[in-house]
C-alpha cells in the first residue's frame, strides 16, 4: 500500500510484523509505586493457551523473528509460562522474557535449556531497603534467581539468555545507579536500560519523577556519566533516556516493525496503546484509549497491512505529527488532553508519547 503525504509517496512492502510483544497476562505478584497498572486497576486475567498456540503458528508461517513476553502483567505468573516459551522456540521464535526475577530461580533451567535470548530484568534498585520500599518485594529472590541463572549458563557452556537491566528511575533510587557496575559484575548483566518514570498524574509527576525536578536531572547526569566510563571499558551496555523532551522522535514498535498482542488476542501498535490509562507530563494530564487494529484470530498479516494500521505506523516511523511535550501551548490545549487526535488532524495520535520522545524506554 502506499500512502501520500503532500507532493511525497510512502510505500510498504511490508506483509507482517519482525516482533511482537505477546501479553501472557495481566496478573502480577508485585504492586510497584510506580507501575502504570495503578492508572486504572486492571483486573487479572491470563491468556488462552490456544491464543498462544495461534501465535507461535502464525510466527512459523509468517517469519516473525522474535517475540518479547511482556506487557501489563508479570509474565511468569502465567499458569502455563513454560509450555509458552517452548511452544514459541518451537517454531523457531527468538524469546525475549521481560520479568521482575522473583520466578526467576524456578524457571532458569528451562530458559537455559529453551535457549531463551534475553531476560529483561525490571530491578529499580540495587540495596535491599530501597528495593523493598519500591517493589515491596526481596531483592534477595532477584539475587537469587541470577544467581540460578548464571550457574546454569556456566554449567552447560551457554551464553543465553543474556541479562538486561531495566531501570525506572526516579527521586527516590537516582542515586542506586552507582551500584550497577557491581551489580553487573557480580550477576554477568550485558546492558543497563535507564528509562524516566511515567508519572500516573500531576502528584507523582511533582512527587517521584526525575525529570520535573533539575537537581535530580543534575544527579542522574553525573552519575550516568560515572558508571559509563565504567561500563565502556568493560564492554558493557548502557542506554541513556533524554530528560527533556524534543521534537526529533522515534517510535520504538514503529523502528522494529514490532506489534502488541494483547491478554486478549486483541493487536495494538505498542503497549502503551493497549490498555487505558493516564499520564502527566509539564503537569498536563492525558488520557490514553486503546488502540486496536484487529485480532490474531484475524491472522496478524492481515491485521498488519490494514490501509488503517500501515497509515498509523508512517505517520508514527517519519514523526509525522505535532510534538505535545515540548510544545508551549499544552497546558491550553484541548485535543493534546488525550490521544484521540491531534491538531494536525491525525487520529489517533502519538504526539506525547514519551517513548518516542526517549523520556521513557521500552523494553522490547
Amino acid at each position: 500500500m502506499s500512502l501520500r503525504i503532500g507532493e511525497w509517496v510512502v510505500s510498504s512492502s511490508s506483509r507482517a510484523p519482525r516482533a511482537l510483544v505477546l501479553e501472557l497476562t495481566t496478573s502480577c505478584n508485585l504492586s510497584c509505586a510506580h507501575c502504570f497498572r495503578r492508572a486504572v486497576g486492571i483486573e487479572g486475567r491470563h491468556a488462552p493457551l490456544d491464543m498462544v498456540e495461534l501465535v507461535a503458528e502464525q510466527c512459523r508461517e509468517l517469519g516473525i523473528e522474535r517475540v518479547t513476553l511482556s506487557g501489563w502483567g508479570e509474565p511468569t505468573t502465567y499458569p502455563r509460562f513454560l509450555d509458552a516459551v517452548w511452544m514459541l522456540r518451537d517454531a523457531g521464535v527468538e524469546v525475549a522474557v521481560n520479568t521482575n526475577g522473583i520466578a526467576l530461580a524456578r524457571i532458569a533451567s528451562e530458559l537455559v535449556e529453551a535457549r531463551v535470548s534475553e531476560v529483561i530484568l525490571s530491578v529499580d534498585a540495587f540495596s535491599p531497603e530501597t528495593y523493598s520500599a519500591i517493589r515491596g518485594a526481596r531483592l534477595e529472590a532477584v539475587e537469587e534467581g541470577l544467581d540460578q541463572l548464571r550457574n546454569e549458563r556456566e554449567s552447560r557452556g551457554c551464553r543465553r539468555p543474556r541479562v538486561v537491566t531495566h531501570f525506572v528511575v526516579t527521586r527516590l533510587n537516582v542515586g542506586e545507579l552507582r551500584n550497577f557496575p557491581e551489580f553487573a559484575k557480580r550477576f554477568a548483566v550485558s546492558k543497563l536500560e535507564i528509562s524516566h518514570l511515567v508519572p500516573l498524574n500531576r502528584f507523582m509527576e511533582r512527587e517521584l519523577a526525575c525529570f520535573s525536578d533539575p537537581s535530580c536531572i543534575e544527579e542522574l547526569e553525573r552519575v550516568s556519566s560515572e558508571i559509563s566510563k565504567y561500563m565502556f571499558s568493560h564492554y558493557y551496555e548502557i542506554t541513556i533516556p533524554r530528560s527533556r523532551p524534543s521534537v526529533e522522535r522515534r517510535c520504538p514498535y514503529a523502528a522494529k516493525q514490532a506489534a502488541f498482542v494483547r491478554v486478549d488476542g486483541a493487536v495494538a501498535p505498542c503497549i502503551f496503546y493497549a490498555h487505558p490509562s493516564t499520564h502527566s507530563f509539564n503537569f498536563v494530564e492525558r488520557r490514553v484509549n486503546p488502540v486496536i487494529f484487529g485480532r490474531v484470530d484475524e491472522g496478524l498479516d492481515r491485521v498488519w497491512t490494514k490501509p488503517s494500521y500501515i497509515e498509523f505506523r508512517a505517520r508514527a516511523a517519519l514523526s509525522i505529527m505535532p510534538s505535545c511535550l515540548d510544545c508551549h501551548l499544552a497546558p491550553y490545549c484541548e485535543p493534546t488532553r488525550s490521544n484521540e487526535k491531534d491538531c494536525w488532524g491525525n487520529s489517533p495520535t502519538c504526539s506525547h508519547c514519551p517513548y518516542s520522545h526517549r523520556l521513557a524506554t521500552c523494553p522490547l
